[in-house]
């Protein structure tokens, strides 16, 4: 009789668990190479908790979650996925829209879907079309008012307020970094302080925007993220400098930056390689600003904002050393490649 029921029991934890098969959750972490699988139990602004398949229990917190493929996601949100990542921006929303009206979108997929839908809204409106910006603007406040419980709801409001910093709205955007600068995570109150920091640079405030990027500089980098961060102040103050026409003392900080950061941390490298070349430019140092923006398409292909800076700075800088085909190879690398950006612009 022992052994029926130690089968019978055994038989109901293996149905429940095909049952369930498809309902398994895989988390991506940035703090850990291997994926995290299992059902999520909850959901919080701050954190997800999370039950693998023997019964432990993993709570991740928000700032660590890069992504999560949801067990029971409707097959054209799974298909939005490559195309966003490979930024067919137009692909992956058709393909989020069409499994928006599929009945298996509820709860925590819905949730996830429509950040898919707002945050690849914005990712066109910044990097391809900025007609685009004000329907971004709408689906991330649209989110963020319908889902402050969502483990999204941070990056959500930093990527509002990156929009509205690129529509010149800089009192918008700061309200939503001084949300942002809420979150329970160090590594995001930074993020918070830089963001509003590059808002005051581009309204021409240097003082304010030196201050704040100095504060973050200051603060010690004890996680991978944190230290990111920190990079990523330093060069925002050496882009205070060189507006500034400090470039003696810009130059400093970069060279800091380039020693200390990897190129894994590709924004802030392609960014300090643009900055050193600027720095060279100014100095009429022409061979070595060349010899700075090179580095930026040669070893950060996917920063593309940084790319089409350095392209269009080696389109002017080529013929002065007699190297117009080059020139010309830069010119239409930028307009192929990066044609709605402002450096596209200024050049035609």
């Amino acid at each position: 009789m022992k052994q029926v029921v130690i089968a019978a029991t055994t038989f109901a934890v293996l149905v429940a668990s095909a049952l369930n098969a498809g309902a398994v959750e895989k988390i991506t972490r940035k703090s850990d190479a291997k994926a995290l699988n299992g059902d999520v139990t909850a959901v919080t602004k701050d954190k997800i908790t999370v039950k693998d398949g023997v019964g432990k229990v993993t709570e991740v917190p928000s700032n660590d979650i890069v992504d999560i493929e949801w067990g029971t996601e409707p097959e054209d949100m799974k298909l939005g996925r490559g195309p966003e990542k490979a930024r067919k921006f137009t692909d992956a929303l058709t393909s989020y829209n069409k499994a928006l009206k599929d009945t298996k979108a509820k709860g925590n997929v819905l949730a996830e879907l429509e950040f898919a839908i707002a945050r690849t809204t914005a990712k066109q409106a910044m990097s391809e079309d900025p007609s685009k910006a004000d329907d971004a603007v709408k689906k991330l406040e649209a989110f963020v008012k319908a889902r402050a419980d969502s483990y999204r709801f941070y990056e959500a409001i930093f990527m509002l307020g990156d929009l509205l910093n690129a529509k010149k709205d800089y009192a918008g955007a700061e309200t939503q970094y001084q949300k942002l600068n809420a979150a329970p995570f160090p590594d995001y109150k930074m993020a918070a302080k830089n963001a509003s920091a590059r808002a005051s640079l581009a309204n021409n405030d240097h003082a304010g925007a030196l201050t704040k990027f100095e504060e973050v500089a200051a603060m010690k980098g004890e996680s991978p993220a944190e230290a990111f961060r920190r990079n990523e102040a330093l060069t925002g103050k050496a882009s205070v400098l060189v507006a500034q026409q400090k470039y003696d003392d810009a130059m400093k900080v970069i060279d800091s930056i380039i020693e200390a950061s990897s190129t894994e941390e590709g924004p802030v490298m392609a960014d300090a390689y643009n900055l050193q070349g600027d720095c060279l430019q100014a100095q009429d140092k022409v061979k070595e600003a060349i010899l700075a923006y090179l580095h930026v398409p040669l070893l950060f292909e996917k920063e593309k904002s940084a790319n089409a800076k350095a392209l269009y700075n080696l389109a002017q800088l080529w013929p002065k050393v007699d190297q117009p085909d080059r020139a010309e190879q830069a010119k239409r690398a930028l307009l192929d490649d990066h044609a709605d950006t402002e450096w596209a612009k200024k050049l035609q």
